[in-house]
């Protein structure tokens, strides 16, 4: 459900009766680095806890006629939505949803909270830095807005304006964890004193136990015992995982891993052209030495991904660096890899080439794509229709891609529009083919966990079944968002509207709407069942 904090905490009280139970070991690992900040968002001021109040706060504020008692109604509902959309992990949901509700009643500094939130969960720090500043117009001594601007300003390595907004925060609620966990940040960044950033990191972890290990990484830093890495410079920089060279401590990641992108932007090197021949087999070398690190480019479950360079072929690629936990088990790691090799063979235009497996780093080093991913070209627009022509392109390439990975007995199962890439020249290529199912199973056995994401996943992968028709239920509910602006199944039930079928109006025709109805059947004999059979049908109707 999105609540890490409450997973951690959990976790450690079956830990004090079993210090060696599996599942709370698991739990813990792989949930206490995804604590944001706050996971739930704070209650709303007590000047917008009802609608007369807050028609009140919109005229004072604009000077101007108070908002009507349906518009207030409106953008209330809209930030409930958005809290729903944040506890089923829909973090694109939960942004737009606080878009609309900003776009009826500007005036409300509660939802520039949430959206801020919101990009701290999509890896945006300058649109956190943005959201925060605009609430803060409103509300100045906002300990939230002011620890999240903080936040902003961190990963921006903008460290004396972190540690401004920081210590006002704790001056306002010497109890916001979020405040002495950013000036412990902004401090390190800034090169004080060790002892200054261990007592904030400490005192951080005191009032939120859930982040305790901030503190014991930040005292292992000051005592020289950090993580090695290839010489790297990303500007994402976090007190969660620490790695040092000799020259520079590099401090990456983010409290949560949510949706991972493959990030690109202007200054990074040009990559190949979309439509090449098939990829060449994996390399020989399996030593991270041969690799050079440079930005940071996204990161989500699996992992963080980098610019790199191939020292030996002088070419550019992307390395995603797999998460240490995932692959503890030297049985997961050997799958991993052998599903990493697999889907090598995949030579296609539209999918990402693996070009290597390097099994020192754990890393999966792949082409690097020029362009965004389909997520960055939905929540570009938030609430709006994607132009149609360039859905049908999308859709186009896409079958293509699933047509040539399912002939050779490959399912995606985590299908989603994070995973879809398009370069500047409209090229679509499809990612993480069959991998991340791989590492999202090595948490299957200990946690329960079931791979995909589930606002996209079909409901059979519920029960852990996962099949051609799974990868197409996939691109419906994309298609579906693309066309229509929204997801087709709304509100926190999604799972039961799955299964009853109960789609959303998309406000298309009729015909596309018969088309959704096929597509998104909870029966997968009742859908399509290729690229093609689905291309065909969409094309005829859309």
């Amino acid at each position: 459900m999105g609540d890490f904090g409450g997973a951690v905490s959990d976790a450690q009280a079956v830990l004090k009766t079993d210090p060696k139970d599996p599942v709370a070991m698991a739990v813990q690992k792989l949930s206490t680095d995804r604590v944001p900040g706050q996971i739930k968002l704070p209650n709303a001021p007590a000047e917008q806890s009802n609608l007369p109040e807050l028609a009140m706060l919109a005229g004072r504020e604009t000077g101007t006629k108070a908002k009507s008692a349906d518009d207030l109604k409106r953008a209330k509902q809209f930030l409930e939505k958005g809290e729903a959309a944040m506890a089923a992990g829909d973090y694109p949901a939960m942004h737009r949803f606080a878009s609309i509700s900003l776009s009826i009643i500007p005036e409300n500094p509660q939802a520039y909270v949430q959206r801020a939130f919101a990009n701290l969960f999509l890896h945006r720090p300058s649109g956190m830095v943005a959201d925060a500043t605009l609430g803060l117009a409103l509300s100045p001594d906002s300990p939230e807005l002011l620890g999240l601007r903080a936040r902003g300003y961190n990963e921006l390595a903008n460290y004396d304006a972190a540690f401004a907004d920081a210590d006002r925060a704790i001056a306002l609620n010497p109890k916001h964890a979020m405040g002495w966990s950013e000036r412990a940040r902004a401090r390190e960044g800034l090169r004080q004193p060790a002892q200054a950033w261990l007592d904030d990191y400490k005192r951080a972890a005191e009032l939120q136990p859930a982040w305790s290990n901030l503190y014991d990484e930040a005292l292992a830093r000051s005592q020289g015992r950090g993580l090695r890495t290839v010489d790297a410079s990303p500007p994402w920089r976090d007190p969660v995982k620490v790695i040092s060279s000799a020259a520079i401590v590099l401090v990456v990641g983010m409290f949560l891993f949510g949706l991972f992108t493959f990030r690109t932007r202007g200054e990074a090197a040009p990559s190949p052209a979309p439509n090449f021949g098939p990829p060449p087999a994996p390399a020989a070398a399996k030593s991270s030495e041969r690799y050079e690190l440079g930005r940071l480019l996204g990161q989500g479950g699996m992992g963080k991904v980098y610019e790199a360079k191939d020292t030996l072929l002088h070419r550019p690629v992307a390395i995603k660096r797999i998460r240490e936990e995932l692959m503890e088990s030297p049985q997961d790691m050997k799958r991993f890899f052998d599903e990493a090799r697999t889907v090598a063979s995949l030579a296609h235009p539209n999918i990402v080439a693996i070009y290597d497996v390097v099994e020192d780093g754990p890393w999966l080093v792949f082409e690097l794509v020029n362009g965004r991913t389909l997520q960055h070209a939905i929540d570009a627009a938030p609430g709006q229709k994607l132009d149609p022509a360039i859905v049908r392109k999308v859709v186009e390439q896409v079958c293509a891609a699933l047509d040539h990975a399912h002939a050779r007995k490959v399912v995606h199962r985590d299908l989603k529009p994070s995973n879809v890439m398009i370069n500047d020249g409209l090229g679509v290529k499809v990612m993480d083919f069959g991998i991340s199912r791989v590492a999202k199973d090595s948490l299957m056995r200990t946690t329960a966990t079931i791979a995909g994401t589930p606002l996209y996943m079909a409901p059979e992968q519920e029960s852990g079944k996962a099949q051609r028709e799974t990868d197409l239920y996939a691109l419906g509910i994309c298609a579906f968002e693309m066309l229509a602006g929204f997801t087709p199944f709304q509100g926190p039930a999604q799972l039961d509207l799955k299964k009853s079928g109960k789609i959303a109006a998309s406000g298309l025709s009729a015909k596309a709407d018969a088309f959704f109805a096929r597509a998104l059947s909870p029966d997968p004999a009742s859908r399509f069942h290729s690229g093609g059979e689905f291309l065909a049908a969409f094309q005829d109707a859309c």
